[in-house]
């Protein structure tokens, strides 16, 4: 007979003997919920608890010390690169996509990009402003026509994800700090949320199609609140 001790060895099996995520346990706890509800056990279905999914912690760097790093940086292509991963939260794959059609510069000064989102293949728009004038000298000084950085060893091929990787492994360990490609996209989007941008719009710019990332952008943002007011 199903009863509360099967449900909990059976769950236990499944954590510690199969290994299963808690998103995995949860599609188990879902179906065990509908069968005990099929055979008239709701009040053995509504102990059923759903696992939580543990959050990613994240350790933002200050913002100016990414702008320190990017100022001395010597490199014009990847001092551009890295500019344009934490001004406009791309994430690497799209930023090194972008092809030289994709820049369009405003008769204001700053520049739009088109960016194909790498996970979706849609489109979408980012601004560079902070950085318009180091983006302009890039462009001036290597004038690309095909990848805006194309790589050095391939013919018709953007420079791969990995030569970022490795500069920024070197970057961490001469300023002390954890730094990789995804964490200035994750820097950029507290930001944004702390300026006060709607989350709409965040996402829009992100090319988030789901909340869950929101969700912790914000209590990365609440969080820098928190340790300042009780500093």
């Amino acid at each position: 007979d199903i009863n509360r001790d099967v449900l909990r060895k059976f769950l236990l099996y499944l954590r510690l003997e199969k290994r299963l995520k808690p998103s995995a346990l949860q599609v188990y706890v879902r179906a065990l919920k509908r069968f005990l509800r099929a055979i008239d056990k709701d009040d053995l279905a509504r102990t059923l608890r759903y696992p939580k999914e543990k959050q990613a912690v994240y350790q933002l760097p200050e913002p100016e010390l990414i702008e320190k790093i990017i100022c001395e940086l010597e490199d014009l292509r990847y001092k551009t690169i890295l500019a344009l991963i934490y001004e406009t939260g791309a994430r690497v794959s799209e930023i090194l996509n972008i092809r030289r059609e994709d820049v369009e510069e405003s008769e204001h000064g700053f520049y739009r990009i088109r960016i194909v989102d790498s996970k979706n293949g849609e489109s979408r728009y980012v601004y560079v402003v902070k950085y318009a004038n180091l983006l302009r000298t890039y462009l001036q000084t290597y004038s690309p026509s095909g990848y805006l950085f194309p790589s050095p060893s391939k013919k018709n091929a953007p420079l791969h994800p990995r030569n970022v990787e490795k500069l920024l492994k070197r970057l961490s360990k001469k300023y002390n700090i954890r730094l990789y490609p995804h964490l200035l996209r994750h820097l950029r989007a507290t930001l944004l949320v702390k300026e006060g941008l709607q989350e709409r719009v965040i996402m829009k710019l992100l090319g988030h199609r789901s909340e869950k990332m929101m969700r912790i952008y914000v209590n990365l943002a609440a969080r820098d609140v928190e340790e300042v007011i009780l500093s």
